[in-house]
């Protein structure tokens, strides 16, 4: 999916300083709970939402916050919600009736402090009443270098090296069953039987659960562990478990480009999606009363 990341950093920059008085449709306006700079970048990201109230939006200005300078302009607030309760606080996103990607849900792409290896955890819920459909991004991933991510439109990746990967989780529709399956993007990553070049969870089995379909109204702990590959070599890792299943592990992958002037491997980036799709109306449904939940977000 293609980002305007220069025109939305700007857009974001202008809003937290108080210098624009109207943003565009689909760009929404920091609140003023926002408590650093946009630019601010981490290498710790640490939420568990406990600070807000029940019933809060999860503005911008608080992703920003916490996570770091988002560069997306597709963190709409108003289909976040966060739902406390009892004093747990968990974060409610809402998943747009009719639509697919970024118009389906939020996005958020944070810069991260570059390093070899990252981990990421999270828990993650779908909504009682919510209508699975086709399957969607979900979760906290991880973006190297310039983070391919689907741009490509299913063609192979520059040999090169020269677009970086990510690393995600999607849940997809298996027959009469749902999966939550590993979503990669890397230079060396294998065609589809397609002939297509998708994310990939590099071989079909490598799904949860690996029989049966995942649950409604059920928390999921995902964790995952990436490594940088060194020069141009296959030796990066993915390490990805769900409720301390290892669902995927492969040491051989080819993130990106590392060699001494280049750093299409490293990893950058933090990606916070949550949509339907896919892109095309097969994805879609009219549900208007379908949420995911995420908490317990750690980035290390």
């Amino acid at each position: 999916m293609k980002q305007n990341l220069k025109t939305a950093a700007v857009v974001c920059l202008l809003a937290a300083t108080g210098t624009m008085s109207s943003c565009k449709k689909d760009v929404k306006v920091l609140s003023n709970d926002s408590t650093t700079s946009p630019r601010a970048i981490y290498d710790t990201i640490d939420e568990k939402f406990n600070s807000f109230a029940n019933g809060a939006y999860y503005y911008e200005g608080s992703y920003i916050s916490k996570f770091g300078n988002n560069s997306s302009n597709n963190w709409f607030y108003d289909r976040t919600y966060i739902s406390n309760p009892t004093g747990n606080a968990s974060l409610r996103i809402k998943l747009m009736p009719m639509a697919t990607e970024g118009a389906s849900g939020v996005l958020g792409r944070t810069n991260i402090i570059p390093r070899n290896i990252y981990h990421v955890s999270y828990r993650v819920k779908f909504s009682a009443n919510m209508d699975l459909a086709e399957g969607g991004k979900l979760g906290v991933g991880l973006g190297m270098g310039p983070v391919l991510s689907g741009e490509n439109n299913g063609v192979k990746p520059n040999v090169n090296g020269s677009q970086g990967g990510s690393a995600r989780l999607m849940w997809k529709r298996d027959g009469a069953n749902w999966k939550l399956k590993p979503y990669l993007y890397y230079t060396n990553m294998p065609v589809d039987s397609k002939g297509k070049y998708y994310g990939t969870n590099i071989v079909y089995t490598n799904v949860y659960p690996s029989s049966g379909s995942i649950s409604r109204d059920t928390w999921y702990t995902v964790d995952m562990t990436a490594t940088s590959n060194t020069g141009t070599s296959n030796n990066g890792t993915i390490n990805i478990k769900i409720n301390g299943t290892t669902v995927l592990y492969n040491n051989q992958i080819y993130w990106g480009n590392n060699s001494p002037d280049q750093s299409n491997g490293i990893i950058k980036a933090v990606m916070f999606d949550t949509f339907r799709g896919g892109n095309d109306s097969t994805w879609e449904s009219n549900s208007n009363d379908s949420y995911i939940y995420y908490d317990d977000i750690i980035v290390n």
